[in-house]
């Protein structure tokens, strides 16, 4: 079950991803991150990356359908979200935010040097449309160390709190940026 933060941050989380503004999280909500992410990189269409890029989002979109969709309807509401958030979180977190948070690491990452810039932080962001104001402020908060740089070390601590956690001044809670 989650908490009353808990939820007030997944319910952010499910906001960014609901990209078109529909209420829901489908399959092509997914495919426009994706592509957001291939056009800011520079992928074309028909490269290997942007092919790569687009079989992860989709592994990603895949899995939350077979365990967040109980309906079966292609589309995950709020409260679908809610509660497949909190059994993956009960169930079997590291399996599943392991894999997508190494995922995501690599994919903000654009140089492979296991640090992440502010540069590097606002392109990622862009592809969910989010302002680099707020981008600036969710980095400031994010690095831990103020070497202003994120290590994988730092942001897979920050993946797991920012599920996990029940502290309302934990910089994690700014993973997705207000809630």
């Amino acid at each position: 079950m989650l908490t009353d933060l808990q939820r007030r941050k997944m319910t952010r989380f499910f906001r960014v991803y609901d990209i078109n503004g529909s209420g829901f999280i489908e399959e092509s909500d997914y495919m426009r991150i994706a592509h957001n992410f291939a056009q800011m990189r520079g992928f074309k269409p028909s490269s290997t990356e942007y092919a790569r890029l687009e079989t992860k989002f989709q592994f990603v979109w895949d899995y939350m359908r077979k365990f967040g969709d109980p309906n079966r309807d292609y589309s995950v509401s709020l409260e679908e979200f809610l509660a497949y958030a909190s059994s993956v979180m009960e169930d079997n977190y590291a399996a599943v935010e392991g894999s997508t948070g190494n995922f995501l690491f690599e994919l903000i990452d654009g140089d492979s040097d296991g640090r992440i810039t502010l540069d590097e932080f606002r392109l990622f962001y862009r592809g969910y449309d989010i302002q680099d104001t707020v981008v600036d402020h969710i980095f400031r908060k994010l690095d831990l160390n103020a070497d202003s740089v994120i290590s994988a070390e730092e942001f897979s601590q920050l993946g797991y709190d920012f599920h996990h956690s029940d502290d309302p001044d934990s910089p994690a809670n700014w993973f997705f940026g207000p809630f």
